[in-house]
């Protein structure tokens, strides 16, 4: 009977630990060329017993495709598919030193470089490029610089300013418009659209 109840406790202690190496939350050491996700083990073990999951696959949102940059302090969940020690499969991703704060009911992409596009609660599209950067909203066939607001301005007190001359036919018209405009627009380098 004593033999028995060894037994029993041997095997529960055995699923029980199958059981919580189902998923685990791992730390992300290098992500490779072909997409798959090498991890590093590090709930519970010391820094010189640090396990190594070699190429995890990585189940992301249909559309939707990221990385972590390398050397960075992102975590991710791993599920072990069928309980198999050898089979890794990468289910959520995270780098709390990245995140943005949103509010309740908002959807925000970003990354470590500060950019980000949130959808707000009120149904506003509000995007942020890095410092320097360029934000392009194209069809495919490539994007053009947009005019500002001041671009207009300028253009309408180029028209307004420009002398009309009776009988050249709009020459001194044109002229007069022509050098005033001489550097327009400027337009903004920041935002492109098509």
């Amino acid at each position: 009977m004593r033999r028995d109840l060894d037994d029993y406790r041997e095997n529960q202690e055995q699923r029980a630990i199958t059981l919580r190496g189902l998923v685990r939350r791992v730390a992300v050491k290098l992500v490779t060329s072909k997409g798959f996700w090498q991890l590093l083990g590090y709930i519970g073990l010391a820094d010189d017993e640090r396990e190594l999951f070699g190429d995890a696959e990585v189940f992301q949102h249909v559309g939707f495709v990221s990385r972590p940059k390398p050397g960075s302090a992102a975590e991710a969940l791993v599920l072990n598919v069928g309980g198999k020690a050898a089979h890794y499969v990468v289910i959520g991703s995270r780098d709390k030193k990245t995140e943005i704060t949103i509010s309740d009911d908002e959807t925000a992409i970003f990354n470590s470089t500060g950019a980000f596009m949130k959808v707000t609660k009120d149904g506003d599209i509000v995007g942020r490029c890095a410092s320097g950067r360029t934000a392009s909203i194209d069809d495919g066939s490539g994007a053009e610089e947009l005019a500002k607001k001041s671009d207009l301005a300028t253009l309408k007190t180029a028209i307004n300013g420009a002398g009309v001359v009776a009988g050249d036919g709009g020459a001194a018209f044109k002229a007069n418009l022509m050098t005033a405009l001489s550097s327009w627009p400027v337009g903004t380098t920041v935002l492109k659209g098509k």
